[in-house]
């Protein structure tokens, strides 16, 4: 995805239309005097609230990129966050990160907390059923945790993301851009990868973007994709694939892993780690993520910018005619999906 601030090519080039024109896009909401609290703490502490394979994945993965002096694991099972922690701190030999076993008390003091816990969807279940079940556990663990730190940031991972990352909100009594999902970054990196394939350059060279639900009304931004400042779409081995089918594929692979192999949690463990370096170390990155979208009065995930304060900034992208009716029919979906619990 090219972006205004990276661009070398105008985006009006790109997209005759630039939209998404977020209220929040010119404002900052990052605060001098919050940064400085956080970055001076003697310890920099993640807690991971779901020790399964997800959540020890993304402990594993930040203990391993030396951003943290402290993580916390936390489960309802507490032999599992237990275990966890002791073969944690055997993978622990590059860095002086600790990991211990921590209550849903403890998380509440973090600088990040992370949330895996969710219940997996039952065969027959539907969305919405889905969705009650892990509203129930979002309200226990978010209940269990408060008073939660004030400048804490709390990012949500368990599925449906955009919609729990909605109650989160809700519930959390945190700022809306202290609370956000991982959204479509995972969507994005497996859709960076097969077009990296394609065109045998690096991944960290294509800019494209997964947007809108992560899940079935999920599309790709090709209007404003780009390599090395090149429109894709310019691009013979682009212009002849078959989108659709693209699209799918992308949305699908995690069921082609979960056929094979049971779960998923390298990919998205990677993509979480990655998210809680950026917060971290302040490094405003770009990333597909659950924001709230004041246009859309719903959360969706969009490019956004992300610092020590969790989202600094929404970064408007030029869509096409055709994918800004594909954007609005998202949220439309995610916004009747989270309706019931606005209120809760």
């Amino acid at each position: 995805m090219l972006l205004s601030a990276f661009a070398r090519v105008p985006l009006t080039r790109l997209c005759a239309r630039p939209i998404l024109n977020h209220a929040v896009r010119t404002r900052t909401i990052f605060n001098q005097q919050a940064h400085y609290r956080f970055f001076s703490n003697a310890s920099k502490r993640v807690a991971v609230i779901g020790s399964g394979s997800v959540g020890s994945t993304i402990a594993l993965l930040t203990m391993m990129k030396n951003v943290a002096n402290e993580i916390l694991m936390v489960d309802a099972i507490p032999g599992v966050a237990r275990g966890q922690v002791l073969d944690l701190n055997d993978a622990n030999i590059v860095n002086s990160c600790k990991v211990r076993y921590a209550s849903l008390r403890d998380a509440a003091q973090a600088n990040l907390i992370v949330i895996t816990a969710g219940a997996k969807q039952r065969p027959g279940e539907s969305r919405q059923e889905l969705i009650d079940r892990n509203y129930d556990i979002m309200k226990n663990i978010i209940g269990g945790m408060q008073p939660i730190r004030k400048d804490a940031v709390l990012m949500i991972v368990s599925n449906p993301v955009d919609t729990l990352t909605l109650i989160a909100q809700n519930l959390s009594g945190l700022p809306r851009h202290q609370v956000l999902g991982s959204g479509t970054f995972l969507d994005t990196s497996r859709l960076t990868v097969f077009l990296s394939d394609l065109l045998n350059v690096s991944a960290s060279c294509i800019h494209a973007y997964v947007l809108g639900e992560h899940g079935d009304s999920q599309f790709i931004a090709w209007d404003s994709a780009s390599v090395a400042g090149r429109p894709l779409l310019s691009i013979p081995e682009v212009r002849k694939l078959d989108k659709d089918q693209i699209r799918q594929e992308v949305s699908n692979k995690a069921m082609d892993i979960i056929r094979f192999k049971g779960s998923t949690y390298y990919g998205i463990g990677a993509c979480a780690a990655s998210l809680c370096e950026s917060i971290l170390t302040n490094a405003m990155s770009i990333q597909p993520l659950s924001v709230y979208s004041s246009e859309v009065d719903t959360v969706i995930s969009l490019p956004a910018k992300l610092g020590a304060n969790g989202i600094e900034e929404i970064v408007p992208v030029p869509l096409g005619a055709e994918e800004r009716d594909q954007f609005l029919e998202s949220a439309k979906t995610l916004k009747a999906l989270g309706e019931r619990y606005r209120s809760k």
